[in-house]
């Protein structure tokens, strides 16, 4: 554990994340274990957590390198979250901030012309996955 001289992240575990420095925009307090990243969002102070991997993939969000995405208020309780994604929108962002927040993840680590709308083509990929396990 330590802080990287570099980014100034805090470091834990095996980085599977590819360049994360991007989310120093939005967030702070930032600390990677493994793929997981956390902070706080320098806006609105609430906590949140991602998975990240250093390619994209049907499973991120818009096809992109975030796979999982929690907001919450409070860092003790991840089930009052105002946005979540786990390979799919769970609770999708409801106010104008949660979205600019949720948005200013997925641009910071996949470029400006990113959004937060899965292509078609995305979500018929995850079901046709999802059926394929169940034996459909």
């Amino acid at each position: 554990m330590g802080v990287d001289p570099a980014t100034g992240l805090m470091r834990r575990g095996t980085d599977y994340t590819g360049d994360v420095t991007a989310l120093t925009g939005p967030l702070t307090g930032l600390r990677l274990d493994g793929n997981w990243v956390s902070g706080r969002c320098r806006a609105t102070g609430w906590h949140v957590q991602l998975q990240v991997f250093s390619t994209g993939s049907i499973y991120g969000i818009a096809g992109g390198r975030v796979s999982r995405l929690f907001v919450a208020p409070d860092p003790h309780n991840w089930l009052d979250t105002v946005a979540a994604f786990e390979r799919g929108w769970d609770r999708e962002p409801s106010d104008d901030a949660t979205r600019t927040l949720c948005l200013a993840i997925v641009r910071a680590l996949d470029g400006p012309r990113a959004t937060l709308a899965d292509a078609p083509a995305t979500v018929a990929a995850r079901e046709a996955i999802a059926a394929e396990r169940l034996g459909e």
